[in-house]
């Protein structure tokens, strides 16, 4: 059943609420209610794998006609793969892998030593840079984190990065 705003006006006049805690508006758009009788938007869904509630507003401030706005902008990020929250505050953009080398490269790099830096830059256009275009790095899983550092390091090392890792382990606990 869909939220109605004379029902929220009722609500937010009176003094206290021994009502329902939550009020369903659908597709995860929800008004939490206190028992003092404040009123609250919110987003519920699932991202990443896990639950997330997102504040919207309050409610006067917070309009009832406002929050279904922002919460369709909320679903469109989800369905996208974008974090919902972002609708809260106008970052519509994302940032991808190049975009955290480069701002490394530009910031962090030309504080090293000149052969130092070489080598990085080298590195990071060889193995990073366009490896994951156009993909915000937020929503890339774990696994593809993995499998892209296990390709890495059979071609550096000729073994995969946890082969080489058990490898350094077993010797360092023999002290080989």
């Amino acid at each position: 059943m869909s939220i109605l705003d004379r029902q929220l006006k009722l609500i937010s006049k009176q003094e206290t609420y021994d009502g329902p805690s939550e009020l369903n508006d659908g597709e995860g758009l929800i008004a939490r209610i206190t028992s003092s009788a404040v009123i609250t938007f919110q987003y519920r869904c699932r991202f990443n794998g896990t639950n997330l509630r997102v504040k919207i507003g309050k409610y006067p401030a917070t309009s009832l006609k406002e929050a279904r706005r922002k919460h369709k902008i909320m679903m469109e990020l989800r369905e996208s793969g974008r974090n919902p929250e972002i609708a809260n505050t106008g970052e519509q953009d994302f940032v991808s892998l190049d975009d955290c080398v480069n701002y490394w490269l530009k910031h962090f790099v030309p504080t090293l030593k000149k052969g130092t830096q070489a080598l990085y830059r080298s590195f990071a256009n060889n193995y990073f840079l366009g490896t994951f275009p156009d993909r915000n790095v937020e929503t890339i899983p774990a696994r593809e984190w993995m499998q892209w550092l296990e390709a890495i390091s059979k071609l550096l090392l000729g073994a995969s990065f946890s082969e080489n890792y058990l490898a350094y382990r077993l010797g360092n606990d023999l002290k080989i």
